[in-house]
C-alpha cells in the first residue's frame, strides 16, 4: 500500500505540474527566481480547490487556511527584508481529523473492550487504530513523497531559493517524515536548502521535541501516530529552526487514549481552531520566531 501510494503520488503531481505548471508560475519574476519559496502542505479535509461560478478554483494558494496565514505573515518579513517570497502547494489528498473521533458504535465497543495495551494494539487500543487512525494515515505516505517532489522541482530550476517548509495536521506529519526522509537518502542539497520549518497539529510530534513548542502542549506530550507507535518517535531533523505548535489536549498533536467520548469531540475541536483566536496567536509568535531565526528581523 505504501509503495502504491507513494507512486500515486509522484504520477500525480507531476501531472498537476504538466496542467497546472505551478511552480514554473510562482518562480517567475521579474528577477528571475524568487528568494524564498513557501512549500505548504494543507491540514486534514481541507480543499485543495472549491466550485464556484462553475469552475474549480484554487483557495488559499492550494496550502490551507491557517498555513496560507502564516505564509502571509512570513512573505511581509521577506519583503520588508528586501527579497521575494513565492508559495507553493503540496498536492495530495487530506482526510478529515473527524475519522479520528469515534463514533457512538466504535466508542461503545471500546468501553467494553477497556483500554487494552497500546504496543499490541489490544482492547479499545486495537479498536481505535483500525477504526479511526488506519484511514487517517491512508494518505500521509502520498504526502511525504508529494513534499520531497515539490522541493526537488524547486531547487532543479532555482538552486539558490530558500526553502521554508510548513504543514498542518497530515501536513505536518508529511512534512516532518519528507524531512527525515531526505536525511535518511543523505540528500545534503535539499536539507541545506530547508531555512526553516513550522509544524501545526504535527501526529508525529516527538516527546521531549527540541524544536521551540509554541501553544502550550506538554513538552512530554506526543502526536497520535507516535503514541500508538505507528511512527518511531523520530525529532524533527533542524530543530533550531522548527516550530511545534500544537495547543493541549490537540487530538492530533497531543494524544491521549480515553474513554471519555467528550475527550474526541474536544480535541478534535481545538485542532480544528488553529484558524481563529484565540489559538491565532500561536502562529503568529511562530512566524516572528522563525523569521528571527531565518534573519528577516533586525
Amino acid at each position: 500500500m505504501k509503495v502504491w501510494l507513494s507512486i500515486f503520488g509522484s504520477l500525480l503531481i507531476v501531472a498537476v505540474l504538466l496542467v497546472l505548471s505551478p511552480i514554473s508560475v510562482a518562480l517567475a519574476t521579474p528577477h528571475g527566481c524568487r528568494d524564498v519559496m513557501f512549500i505548504g502542505a494543507r491540514g486534514s479535509g481541507e480543499p485543495l480547490q472549491v466550485k464556484k461560478n462553475g469552475q474549480m478554483v484554487t483557495v488559499f494558494h492550494g496550502v490551507g487556511k491557517p498555513i496560507d496565514y502564516m505564509a502571509g505573515l512570513l512573505e511581509q518579513d521577506v519583503k520588508n527584508y528586501g527579497e521575494e517570497m513565492g508559495i507553493l502547494p503540496v498536492t495530495y489528498s487530506a482526510d478529515s481529523v473527524d475519522e479520528l473521533k469515534p463514533s457512538k458504535t466504535e466508542f461503545a465497543e471500546m468501553a467494553a473492550a477497556g483500554l487494552g495495551g497500546v504496543a499490541g494494539l489490544t482492547g479499545a487500543a486495537g479498536i481505535y487504530y483500525e477504526r479511526n487512525l488506519k484511514p487517517y494515515e491512508a494518505s500521509i505516505a502520498h504526502g511525504v513523497s508529494a513534499t520531497i517532489d515539490e522541493i526537488h522541482a524547486v531547487l532543479s530550476g532555482c538552486p539558490e531559493t530558500e526553502i521554508v517548509l510548513a504543514g498542518y495536521s497530515q501536513g505536518a506529519m508529511a512534512i516532518h517524515q519528507a524531512e527525515l526522509q531526505l536525511e535518511r537518502d543523505g540528500d545534503e542539497e535539499a536539507l541545506d536548502a530547508i531555512g526553516g520549518t513550522l509544524l501545526l497539529g504535527d501526529g508525529d510530534r516527538a516527546p521531549n521535541t527540541q524544536a521551540k513548542i509554541f501553544g502550550g502542549a506538554p513538552v512530554g506530550g506526543e502526536g497520535v501516530q507516535v503514541y500508538f507507535r505507528r511512527f518511531k518517535p523520530l525529532d524533527i531533523v533542524e530543530p533550531e529552526t522548527t516550530a511545534e505548535i500544537c495547543v493541549r489536549g490537540d487530538i492530533v498533536c497531543d494524544f491521549k487514549l480515553h474513554l471519555d467520548s467528550a475527550f474526541y469531540s474536544d480535541g478534535t475541536h481545538v485542532h480544528s481552531s488553529y484558524d481563529i483566536e484565540p489559538q491565532q496567536v500561536y502562529l503568529r509568535q511562530a512566524v516572528t520566531w522563525l523569521a528571527g531565526e531565518m534573519g528577516l528581523t533586525g
